[in-house]
């Protein structure tokens, strides 16, 4: 879903003026998943001393046909692994003690 314009992706996040585009730190990007073969990555400067992103960069990509990308495209979501069943277990157990352990007037609760 490629929708944006240079002007628009060359503004600054925070204070919506242009930045400065420092063409030394251009670069090619590798091809990988959710990366078009042949885009380019430019980096650009806010130099509004006013602004909270004074000197801070942002990076926008545009592809081989001009297009720049929707900086909040969905990308799929994290996935961790699933916790093994016994080491489920003996957390429950040892959150259910501390629990337990809280609510008992004098209790404290110690390493084990």
């Amino acid at each position: 879903m490629a929708n944006g314009t240079w002007v628009e992706a060359s503004k600054c996040p925070r204070c919506g003026l242009t930045g400065d585009h420092v063409k030394a730190e251009t670069r090619q990007l590798s091809a990988g998943r959710g990366v078009t073969r042949g885009a380019v990555l430019h980096k650009l400067y806010c130099r509004n001393s006013r602004c909270r992103w004074y000197n801070t960069s942002w990076e926008v990509q545009v592809n081989p046909d001009g297009t720049i990308p929707d900086p909040d495209a969905p990308r799929r979501g994290k996935q961790f692994p699933k916790p093994d069943a016994a080491l489920l277990a003996q957390m429950q157990s040892n959150f259910q003690a501390i629990h337990d352990a809280s609510l008992t007037p004098g209790g404290e609760i110690r390493n084990r």
